[in-house]
């Protein structure tokens, strides 16, 4: 989001004065956040003030706060995986949605529909995290992320589905109500005749702003190249433009030594092992994101290239985030 204006630093002050008896903490109350609901309602204080006075009140009763550390159903979390991870070109999470793969008919016919709704907004507050000590090309504060809606499977039953469009619908109203101008962008992929059905019911709930904010795309051909402009490769599953495989190589000169590593993997898991001359000297395993960062060493009894492998091959629609530390040792 752009730095503010002079007309808009003078509202801010106003828009703080008015918020000040709700204790808001440095973070809430800061320039760029009070921002976002002054141009939500485009620079009216009054409605400002009341749209944001309803959020902090729903942000209370629903204890917002600590919202990351509650766990979705184990249902949701399989049909309708959300991705939030990696950074597009100017410095803002990425957080990818894939739609139209999800059965939101059988979360709904479980009846989930508030636990579905409070896990998006959990995916809202995780983006949140991820924006705090960011900082744009410009060196203005992140307060938005950059959305893709991949719409790829849509069916028509979903759209057709009541039950399905209410949860839409209260999707979209949490959105507007208590995360103004979050988008930075939002690309909307893959769609076909059923987005386009179920676009024309929720279009007139959409605000101007975040309406701008949208670049919808249909085959791969077309939004590829808009993915890729906005986001690099590094921050995209490999289904969306990313390699599958990362490896590192350590070249080991002296016999006798040993290779010793630290890895932890930030969300969901990935394939791991090494290999000298193309044959697995550490065998395959799975690095799983629940458990504690893994400890190892390999003693190394030939010299050459050895090659620390990150596979993601069997997950191809969601990227991983790996941290890792790996030395020589003589």
């Amino acid at each position: 989001m752009a730095a503010p204006s002079k007309e808009e630093l003078t509202l801010i002050e106003k828009f703080r004065g008015q918020l000040e008896d709700l204790g808001l903490d440095d973070e809430q109350k800061s320039d760029m956040q009070l921002l976002r609901w002054i141009r939500a309602r485009e620079n009216d204080l009054a409605q400002a003030e009341k749209m944001f006075r309803n959020y902090f009140k729903w942000w209370k009763e629903e204890d917002i706060a600590n919202i990351l550390t509650w766990t979705p159903p184990e249902m949701i979390l399989d049909i309708y995986p959300i991705h939030v991870d990696g950074s597009d070109n100017e410095n803002a999470p990425v957080v990818i949605f894939p739609l139209g793969r999800a059965d939101l008919k059988c979360i709904m016919r479980n009846g989930y529909k508030d636990e579905t709704i409070r896990y998006i907004d959990q995916v809202w507050e995780r983006a949140i995290i991820k924006m705090k000590g960011r900082l744009t090309n410009e060196g203005v504060p992140v307060t938005q992320f950059t959305c893709v809606m991949d719409m790829d499977q849509l069916s028509m039953t979903t759209v057709g589905s009541f039950k399905v469009i209410q949860l839409f619908t209260s999707t979209l109203h949490h959105l507007d109500s208590n995360y103004p101008e979050i988008f930075r962008k939002c690309f909307i992929i893959n769609t076909s005749r059923a987005f386009q059905i179920l676009f024309g019911i929720f279009k007139p709930l959409l605000t101007g702003r975040t309406f701008r904010k949208l670049d919808i795309f249909t085959t791969e051909d077309k939004w590829k190249p808009a993915l890729l402009a906005e986001i690099p490769p590094s921050s995209l599953p490999e289904y969306y433009g990313a390699g599958d495989t990362v490896i590192i190589p350590m070249n080991v000169s002296n016999e006798n030594c040993s290779l010793k590593w630290k890895i932890g993997v930030e969300s969901y898991d990935i394939d791991f092992y090494v290999t000298l001359n193309n044959q697995e000297v550490v065998p395959k395993t799975k690095l799983e994101s629940h458990r504690a960062s893994v400890y190892d060493s390999h003693r190394c009894d030939s010299i050459g290239i050895y090659n620390f492998h990150f596979d993601n091959s069997y997950s191809r629609l969601r990227s991983k985030t790996v941290k890792y530390c790996i030395k020589i040792e003589h």
